[in-house]
């Protein structure tokens, strides 16, 4: 995976960036048993990112999250970000992708359930442990809307979670679950476009990136054939972000699959066009 994120960042033409999230056992360590057998997470990041240097920006979000670790930023019965533990990595990545982070007050926080119990509690034995709590940060400030893959008006798709038939599905109230190709529109005037390459652990991040551009594109490698693939053209965004759990990486080859990307292009995309410019001002 490493050898293919080298290869590609080399030949990239487009400003690329790539970010691991580290999983809740490296963040929570201490609430894990003493004998259990811990993978040193923070190491692997930094060797990981060190490979990467002046060929790719590395988005490196595991100290913000270790210095909150008491908080709630995973649910204690999945694997997955809670909204204050993407909003965290949020606040990281948009400094690096050099746009300024919406501060937290901006946001109306709505809570959908309180007795949510994730797939770690499905699979465990133990369950006297009480359910998580699902919220939702929604950002209203400058009248903005949002379309996801031409069939949902919002990011957060609510009847999702009434149609769901398993309870850890509920998640999937987050731009409607991991589909492996998302399009998210908004009605930002100017335009600005990124493309994300990724897993499920960085789509509770993606809603808080979408006031900020006219286009996200988010897509997971492990759904798409080699053809399916190699027809996604990166140039038609202005900077791509590769971004995978430390779980995927280690243990799964689909990283590997940046290399079939295309990222050749006639013309670089202009950060904004006149008409865009003339528009936003006005």
């Amino acid at each position: 995976n490493i050898e293919s994120l080298v290869a590609f960042s080399d030949q990239s033409r487009i400003p690329t960036y790539f970010m691991l999230l580290p999983t809740k056992c490296a963040i929570k360590q201490s609430e894990i048993p003493q004998a259990a057998p811990l993978f040193n997470q923070r190491q692997f990041i930094e060797q990981t990112y060190n490979q990467l240097l002046g060929k790719a920006t590395v988005v490196d979000v595991y100290p913000a999250l270790f210095a909150r670790f008491e908080e709630d930023l995973y649910y204690k019965t999945a694997p997955d970000l809670t909204a204050l533990g993407a909003y965290c990595v949020y606040e990281v990545l948009a400094q690096r992708l050099d746009i300024t982070p919406r501060p937290q007050e901006d946001f109306d926080i709505q809570y959908v359930t309180h007795s949510y119990y994730g797939e770690t509690y499905q699979r465990s034995a133990y369950q006297d442990i009480s359910p998580d709590v699902i919220a939702l940060y929604r950002y209203q400030k400058n009248n903005r809307t949002y379309s996801v893959t031409h069939t949902y008006d919002s990011l957060y798709p609510q009847q999702l979670m009434e149609l769901s038939e398993q309870p850890e599905d509920v998640l999937d109230v987050i731009l409607g679950g991991n589909t492996g190709d998302i399009i998210i529109r908004s009605n930002l005037r100017s335009r600005s476009t990124l493309l994300i390459v990724g897993d499920d652990s960085v789509l509770p991040v993606i809603p808080f990136l979408a006031s900020h551009y006219s286009q996200i594109r988010f897509v997971d490698l492990a759904d798409l054939s080699e053809e399916q693939i190699a027809q996604i053209d990166c140039s038609q965004y202005q900077r791509l972000l590769i971004a995978y759990s430390v779980d995927t990486f280690i243990h799964e080859d689909i990283p590997e699959k940046v290399a079939l990307l295309q990222t050749v292009q006639t013309e670089q995309p202009a950060e904004e066009t006149q008409q865009d410019a003339g528009q936003a001002a006005s």
